[in-house]
């Protein structure tokens, strides 16, 4: 259902990251001359909760949607994220991750 977005965020981060490793920099930084910044990187599809400001919140409602990772918004800083409430692709700059990998060590 997401094979469009898995292509752009595939197309987004191969210009973010080197592709030779001959060529010292990557595509961004020939293109711009600027270091790219990569630290906001989090992995596809993964689960992410969305800070819910569009709508008129009562006492007890949730201050967050859940929704799916699906990439990274062409013109500004945003993230594309699937909302598992709404069922609508939004761009969102408020977003937190669950990056918890529990095969992962904690020492690591």
């Amino acid at each position: 259902m997401f094979w469009p977005e898995a292509i752009n965020t595939t197309c987004y981060l191969k210009n973010k990251i080197n592709i030779r490793s001959l060529v010292i920099r990557t595509l961004y930084e020939l293109w711009k001359n600027k270091k790219s910044n990569i630290s906001y990187f989090h992995p596809f599809g993964v689960q992410s909760f969305i800070l819910n400001t569009k709508e008129n919140l009562r006492k007890f409602d949730s201050k967050s949607d859940e929704g799916i990772l699906l990439g990274y918004s062409q013109t500004s800083k945003a993230y594309r994220v699937y909302n598992s409430r709404t069922l609508v692709v939004e761009e969102a700059n408020h977003v937190g991750f669950n990056d918890y990998n529990p095969d992962k060590k904690l020492s690591e």
